[in-house]
């Protein structure tokens, strides 16, 4: 399913550091006041939201939808990592990936399972 709400439409690197901001607890009037600054935002809410700023409401739907989604990710990484680390098969792995998994899902993981090797998607827990 294709999201097309605010948060969004945004980049996707301005995504990521959001979803990282997220996980590491930020408060969101923080967040909702970090995006409403940024031009790049400003830009994407005049061409397709007449302007209106991010809302809380817009973050909460994020919260529980894209952020969702990109823990899944984070998960998938972390143990796509752990088992090409136990068995050695990096290459058949992500020969298979590429293969299965759609390219949005497929890009982290190429080249390198994980750009931050001290991930944990669940902070409760420790690695």
């Amino acid at each position: 399913m294709k999201r097309t709400g605010k948060i969004a439409r945004l980049p996707r690197p301005l995504r990521e550091e959001l979803n990282q901001r997220l996980h590491n607890g930020e408060p969101g009037v923080d967040l909702i006041r970090w995006l409403n600054r940024l031009p790049e935002v400003q830009a994407i809410l005049n061409e397709h939201f007449h302007g209106a700023p991010i809302k809380p409401q817009n973050l909460s739907a994020w919260n529980t939808g894209g952020y969702l989604d990109w823990l899944t990710i984070q998960e998938l990484i972390a143990t796509a990592r752990a088992f090409a680390a136990a068995t050695g098969q990096l290459a058949a792995l992500e020969a298979e990936l590429a293969i299965c998994l759609p390219p949005e899902l497929y890009s982290p993981i190429s080249g390198n399972l994980d750009p931050r090797p001290d991930f944990n998607p669940n902070p409760a827990k420790s690695s």
